[in-house]
């Protein structure tokens, strides 16, 4: 049986967990609708900081492949005591390896993105509006938002100057007379407003805890401020900022494209993450 492990179970274990999948589709909560994937629980989704990156859920991802691997073990020793003994033979075993590991190799090379966030669990509440079984080579379309929400279609308080195509903005009340676009942050003369931006569109929520007469951008950037807490536009306050030597730096990457970061006299920040100077980051904000 433990040749079964390793030229057939976790090659088949590794091959299925990538051709076959569940989608779910879902309205996060203080979020955009999301389409996530994963089977039996979603363990990725797109990044809403950025194009092309992904939030990956570590527990999830490690309780799926669990769950593979679980069935494929079972099928194959059902299979191999009590119906026919399974001899694999090397013609089969070397292509069903070599292929799981380009597998590995290609979602490794993707899971490198440095734009990717990694979280322990999954960190936002959602509603499930839809689920479904997809293979890799079937397509899914995203379904119809206004079918869940057909409030927003012709809601007369969304300002259409803010919104393109199908995006939804998620704010009580925008004054559209006084509304202030500042890049990632918009004011109006009572709220502050952040943006989420992701690949399908674009959403607006208001920023809670802020105080609006006081409250400053640090230019066209995801962070800011107000007299009693430094925020950026994905998470609200940062807790552990410090409100008076807080600045902004921006890294331009060998591609061209400018990462965003913060530092304050004890930390570096990468949003509302703190970063060490093990991947090179403190090096460059230093000069």
């Amino acid at each position: 049986m433990k040749k079964l492990i390793w030229k057939l179970i976790l090659p088949i274990t590794v091959i299925s967990m990538m051709i076959f999948t569940k989608w779910w589709y879902a309205l996060v909560v203080d979020g955009p609708d999301e389409i996530l994937t994963g089977f039996p629980f979603a363990f990725v989704c797109s990044g809403w900081h950025t194009s092309l990156s992904l939030q990956i859920f570590i527990l999830e991802f490690i309780a799926d492949f669990l769950t593979y691997l679980t069935i494929i073990f079972f099928l194959v020793y059902i299979i191999d005591r009590l119906i026919i003994k399974i001899i694999v033979p090397r013609i089969v075993s070397i292509p069903l390896i070599i292929f799981s590991s380009l597998i590995i190799v290609f979602n490794g090379l993707l899971a490198l993105n440095p734009d990717n966030i990694y979280h322990l669990k999954r960190d936002f509440d959602m509603e499930i509006m839809e689920t479904g079984f997809k293979f890799i080579w079937q397509k899914q379309e995203r379904p119809d938002f206004y079918k869940y929400h057909p409030e927003y279609r012709n809601d007369s308080q969304i300002p259409k100057t803010v919104i393109k195509n199908d995006w939804i903005i998620k704010a009580d009340s925008i004054d559209n007379n006084t509304l202030v676009d500042y890049g990632q942050f918009l004011t109006d003369k009572e709220r502050v407003y952040y943006k989420y931006d992701f690949s399908d569109g674009l959403m607006i929520i208001e920023l809670q805890d802020v105080d609006r007469e006081s409250f400053v951008t640090f230019g066209n950037s995801i962070y800011a401020r107000d007299k009693n807490h430094i925020f950026d536009s994905r998470n609200g306050i940062i807790e552990q900022a410090d409100l008076e030597s807080f600045q902004t730096v921006n890294i331009e990457r060998e591609d061209g494209s400018v990462v965003a970061y913060g530092k304050d006299k004890n930390n570096y920040y990468f949003w509302n993450e703190i970063m060490t100077d093990t991947i090179g980051i403190g090096s460059q904000i230093i000069k």
